[in-house]
């Protein structure tokens, strides 16, 4: 008894030094949209635990994915941080894949869900941007304060999900993908609708640096695969422009006296959104895309 004593202590204690000793991480999930036939991406980012912004990309690293329990493979983290896994084209339907890392990595870090939303090419979407348009909270104070303190737009939760019955929704910001989790984590604990959200990476030299550019740039990548991509939410001009690139119906929430692009749609609150498509539906403006 003495003896199984010693060699469970010895166990323990040698469990807890290489926890100890293992480096902090932070996994976050690149979600992603995709048709129905095609090849799917799934993706992960790998940094170090430091304090935004002085994250370092952590490359070199094994990142394992699992859909409902089921391992699907591993990648390899790339300069950037970023493992990518392809896997075969599925059936539409959206799927919560978890990314984490091997018992056996030098780092310890959380899991990370990668929402997968896999479409037909003429599902209709709706694009929300996130700052000021459902969150209430300014870039400095995302950073600074804690989700709790985070508080969203009145009423922006149901008026996401009232159109999430018509449309799918597709959150697409211009936050840095450092704050990945924090936004997931924000979207859940106000209930918003679960879908994939999009972000904005400034250390990429290959995303456009201005915001609404990078916003234009992502609808025109949808655009290649999906036909009805028809509605977009926005607090900036930016936002407007970028919608209006690609002819989608623009609803402004921003500042009222800032001048827009003269196709967007000024309106003070998510109320009076609800209010104009329910007696406007998509078709019936002259500026509205085409349902094909």
């Amino acid at each position: 008894m003495k003896s199984l004593l010693i060699l469970t202590t010895s166990f323990l204690i040698t469990f807890s030094v290489q926890a100890a000793s293992k480096l902090g991480a932070i996994l976050q999930g690149i979600d992603g949209v995709f048709t129905d036939q095609e090849t799917i991406v799934v993706k992960a980012k790998l940094e170090s635990s430091r304090v935004i912004p002085y994250r370092m990309d952590i490359p070199g690293e094994i990142v394992q994915f699992h859909l409902n329990g089921k391992k699907l493979g591993d990648a390899l983290t790339d300069g950037d941080g970023v493992a990518e896994l392809e896997i075969p084209a599925k059936e539409v339907g959206q799927y919560l894949v978890v990314a984490s890392l091997p018992g056996e990595s030098d780092y310890q870090s959380n899991e990370a869900e990668v929402v997968t939303l896999v479409l037909s090419r003429s599902t209709p979407i709706a694009i929300s941007d996130i700052d000021h348009t459902i969150s209430d909270a300014s870039p400095w104070e995302v950073l600074v304060k804690p989700n709790s303190k985070l508080k969203p737009l009145q009423n922006a939760a149901s008026s996401i999900k009232y159109f999430s019955n018509k449309f799918q929704i597709v959150y697409l910001t211009a936050r840095d993908d450092a704050f990945i989790n924090k936004t997931k984590e924000w979207l859940a604990m106000y209930d918003f609708v679960k879908a994939p959200s999009l972000f904005w990476d400034f250390a990429n030299g290959d995303v456009p640096s201005d915001h609404g550019d990078f916003k234009s740039w992502i609808i025109e990548k949808m655009k290649e695969k999906f036909d009805n991509i028809l509605i977009g939410f926005g607090d900036k001009p930016h936002d407007i422009r970028a919608y209006r690139d690609h002819g989608l119906r623009s609803y402004y929430i921003g500042k009222q006296g800032e001048v827009i692009h003269p196709d967007g749609i000024k309106v003070p609150s998510w109320d009076k959104i609800i209010e104009h498509f329910n007696a406007n539906p998509i078709g019936s403006l002259s500026t509205d895309p085409q349902v094909l």
